[in-house]
């Protein structure tokens, strides 16, 4: 497994990351690609297993936390994270930037210094032809990183491997990768389900 993350981890480490959606643009995705995949975090002192749906310029990530199941929604021109969770039956929209939550959905839109390379190899990944490239780059809390990012063809993070200045380490793999369209109602907030007052009322700790 090679691999760097952007996106979800929930009480596992503030630099593992799951929510790979705004790396994936930052590459030169495409606004149309679609797909669908499990994936598996190994952040170092937990591994986080889960379901990815993107589409619409949104990505939905399901995976089991020591919350419990949690459900959530990035979205790239708005620039929000809605987070769900079923045993509570509530959810919050919350900015990509707030406090706390940008350690666990990254966006490089708000890095400094980041440079990504040109390919660099190609290979295949899980039988996928994928294209190697090395994005570095400065969290807005001071952190430099530098990371290899695999993608397919059509733009989709495969695989990441990278490191922080901090000496953090963590690897994120994309499995079961299949190009489909997202069901309509597959980034909805379910019926019936409460605005929560804060991320600690959803027993979410950042």
């Amino acid at each position: 497994m090679r691999t760097w993350v952007i996106g979800v981890a929930f009480l596992v480490t503030s630099s593992a990351m799951a929510q790979t959606l705004a790396l994936e643009v930052a590459l030169g995705a495409p606004d149309a690609l679609a797909y669908r995949g499990s994936f598996e975090l190994d952040a170092g002192r937990a591994i986080l297993r889960g379901s990815l749906i993107r589409g619409d310029g949104h990505q939905r990530i399901d995976a089991w936390t020591p919350a419990g199941l949690v459900t959530v929604v990035s979205a790239y021109e708005a620039a929000t994270a809605t987070i769900i969770v079923p045993a509570r039956q509530a959810y919050l929209t919350v900015p990509l930037d707030t406090p706390g939550l940008a350690d666990y959905f990254p966006d490089p839109r708000d890095h400094s210094e980041v440079a990504i390379s040109g390919v660099e190899e190609t290979d295949e990944i899980d039988d996928v032809e994928a294209e190697r490239r090395t994005i570095t780059g400065v969290t807005a809390d001071g952190v430099a990183y530098s990371a290899e990012v695999w993608t397919s063809g059509e733009g989709a993070v495969l695989l990441v491997e990278g490191a922080t200045a901090t000496g953090e380490e963590f690897e994120f793999e994309l499995e079961d990768f299949e190009l489909a369209a997202p069901a309509k109602t597959a980034f909805d907030i379910p019926a019936g389900y409460s605005e929560a007052a804060s991320l600690a009322a959803l027993g979410i700790g950042f």
